[in-house]
């Protein structure tokens, strides 16, 4: 992947929001915006370019439209389909669908990749792996003395980072404090990121669990969020 390909992906995020998901694709749809769609069969790659035709959002269907005749012969209903949109960059995958010549029909994505329109994106793990922070930080009265924590990567971004973590480790945690990232799983920092913390709220979903947003001192160097994100945030 060379630095121009990697810069635009650095820029995609997942998402798993119905509503997100279903406003880009109707955009797509009133635009009649450019569809890209191949497949991946047996070492070789079967382009073709389309349209949305069709939206049935009560039987969860999108019905694409080739833009040439007879385009979707050469697909198969035994390969991965993966379909690419100028709308937000979005980039998704679908493994059935129902096709002929010209049309194919496949359901309504419930995870999408799409170009961050945040300031400072953020990136999420992909749902196959799971990222944890290693950081130290100082506990106790005084001077303290380092203390050594795991916590579950929510996001990241080139100026921080949310975590999520247990409750009972929470009397250790407050806004304003200083943790040392040690490493991201197998990313292990040589000099250890310095970071703040500025929020910790509690899950009203699982009351087990807590969630820490932090701030480094510092923003990550392209070449430092790259090596992440590649790692860990596009599989």
């Amino acid at each position: 992947m060379n630095s121009h390909n990697l810069d635009h992906m650095l820029n995609l995020r997942v998402s798993r929001s119905p509503r997100e998901i279903t406003e880009t694709i109707k955009s797509m749809y009133i635009d009649s915006s450019p569809v890209m769609m191949w497949q991946n069969q047996n070492g070789r790659r079967v382009v073709t370019y389309a349209t949305i035709q069709n939206i049935d959002f009560d039987k969860n269907i999108l019905v694409m439209q080739a833009n040439e005749k007879n385009r979707f012969e050469k697909f198969s209903k035994d390969f991965t389909i993966y379909i690419r949109g100028d709308t937000r960059s979005i980039l998704f995958k679908q493994q059935q669908c129902r096709l002929n010549a010209n049309k194919l029909a496949i359901t309504i994505p419930h995870e999408v990749r799409l170009y961050e329109q945040r300031q400072i994106p953020r990136f999420n793990p992909t749902h196959k792996i799971q990222v944890e922070a290693h950081f130290e930080k100082k506990v106790g009265m005084g001077t303290g003395s380092d203390k050594s924590f795991i916590a579950k990567v929510i996001n990241v971004s080139q100026q921080g980072l949310c975590l999520e973590f247990l409750q009972h480790q929470s009397k250790f945690f407050y806004e304003e404090d200083t943790l040392r990232i040690v490493q991201l799983n197998n990313i292990i920092f040589d000099d250890k990121l310095e970071a703040k913390i500025i929020y910790v709220t509690k899950l009203k979903s699982e009351a087990e669990r807590m969630r820490m947003g932090v701030k480094f001192d510092q923003e990550l160097s392209q070449a430092q969020l790259a090596k992440i994100v590649k790692a860990y945030f596009l599989g």
